[in-house]
């Protein structure tokens, strides 16, 4: 399936970076660019059927973030799906764009596995938080609906490629979402993992032999 990204960052490296990772992903894309907020406006008033958004949220800001041009874009189509990316991994900051209306976070020091799931996870519908995310409202381990999928899977015995293959991901980005599975409930190996997943009532049925 096509997809169309648009890549929101003054900064030119960054776009640039950020298109060549989501085209070798998404080799038939369209990587759409906007530089600040008015061209971000022209391009959403230009083009049609657009899937995602990728917004810097300290655009223009000085590295300060900068809720409002997230806020605007929300409020204008609450089924727009945006994904922030920004250099600040604060929780409030993280909590306050997903309170707005943003699907998804994503701290520009993260490696490009870790945007690529979250690219994922928000185009499948879902949301994605940086590991750091919310530690002050506690982690018992909650997972998010992709992450569910794949850990059935795991749990069913079906190796990294064949998750990949039966969902439609890249392997890296399946490689991405066991990493985060195996943080999330803090298992080291497949072993540690199935028997976690077991006890607690995180999958159906019981791994295959």
């Amino acid at each position: 399936m096509s997809r169309t990204f648009l890549i929101v960052d003054d900064h030119a490296l960054i776009r640039v970076g950020l298109g060549g990772t989501l085209r070798r992903a998404f080799p038939e894309a369209r990587i759409l660019e906007a530089a600040d907020g008015r061209r971000l406006l022209e391009q959403l008033q230009r083009e049609c059927g657009i899937d995602l958004v990728i917004l810097d949220l300290c655009l223009e800001q000085g590295g300060r973030p900068d809720f409002g041009l997230l806020r605007g874009l929300c409020e204008a189509d609450p089924g727009l799906k945006v994904l922030v990316i920004s250099a600040s991994e604060h929780p409030r900051h993280v909590r306050k764009a997903l309170a707005i209306g943003a699907r998804g976070y994503v701290p520009k020091a993260a490696p490009e596995e870790a945007l690529l799931a979250a690219v994922e996870e928000v185009l499948a519908g879902g949301t994605c938080l940086p590991e750091t995310g919310l530690p002050e409202s506690g982690n018992d381990g909650a997972l998010t609906g992709r992450q569910a999928e794949i850990l059935q899977r795991l749990v069913e015995g079906r190796s990294n490629r064949e998750i990949a293959l039966e969902l439609g991901l890249a392997l890296s980005t399946v490689k991405a979402h066991v990493s985060a599975i195996y943080r999330q409930l803090g298992v080291e190996n497949r072993a540690q993992l199935v028997a976690c997943a077991l006890s607690r009532g995180l999958v159906d049925g019981a791994p295959q032999a």
